[in-house]
């Protein structure tokens, strides 16, 4: 997994992330899509940040981007305002929490993985 490039990881699993975390939320509500996105984003970046050395803001920015473009996708469209208004307050918190759960998650990890090295060396 380490030939892998980072970014791509964080893209592709935030890709399948967004759409599981979208499908959550159309079926059941919006606490539900919360919670779940949450714990599968720190989850994402544990796994980046414990296999890779790079910087818990940038992969926190590649991780959201899926959510962005899909937020700003159901805002454009719709074309009846009332819907796009509804729309946009439904999945408006799934971009945000993608952003700090994926920093969370790779800073701790990253964190785990220096540990883990200065045990090594003493």
């Amino acid at each position: 997994m380490k030939k892998l490039h980072p970014f791509s990881v964080t893209l592709a699993g935030a890709v399948a992330l967004c759409v599981v975390c979208v499908y959550i939320g159309v079926t059941s509500n919006t606490v539900i899509m919360s919670a779940s996105a949450a714990v599968l984003y720190i989850l994402l970046g544990l796994l980046v940040g414990r296999t890779w050395s790079v910087y818990p803001w940038q992969i926190s920015i590649v991780g959201s981007l899926p959510s962005w473009i899909f937020l700003l996708w159901r805002i454009l469209s719709i074309s009846d305002q009332y819907a796009a208004a509804m729309e946009a307050s439904r999945f408006s918190f799934l971009p945000m929490i993608s952003l700090v759960t994926v920093y969370f998650g790779s800073y701790a990890g990253r964190w785990m993985t220096l540990r883990r090295k200065m045990k090594d060396v003493k």
